[in-house]
């Protein structure tokens, strides 16, 4: 199925997904690393809502592409239903 986000006219869109996604979960990486080194309080709140913000930028990417993948299955199953009702049709 993942492979699957990869066909279509909109495959540039999930290939821009997913290196946003690694963008995004190395700057959250970046941040709570500066999070556990720094020693002022202003700076962990700073590096902490940092790592944060790009955390859930990574989860909302990733509940798109499951989202993909849900219509993709659901395409699928609907054409599969489509032909039965054809084959159907064309018995009678």
């Amino acid at each position: 199925m993942i492979l699957g986000l990869f066909k279509g006219k909109n495959k540039w869109i999930m290939f821009v997904m997913n290196f946003m996604t690694l963008v995004f979960f190395v700057l959250s990486i970046y941040c709570v690393v500066q999070f556990f080194e720094t020693e002022i309080q202003k700076e962990y709140i700073k590096w902490g809502i940092g790592a944060l913000v790009f955390l859930f930028g990574v989860s909302m990417l990733k509940v798109f592409a499951w989202m993909q993948m849900d219509k993709n299955v659901l395409l699928r199953e609907m054409k599969r239903l489509e032909l039965q009702i054809s084959s159907l049709s064309g018995r009678l």
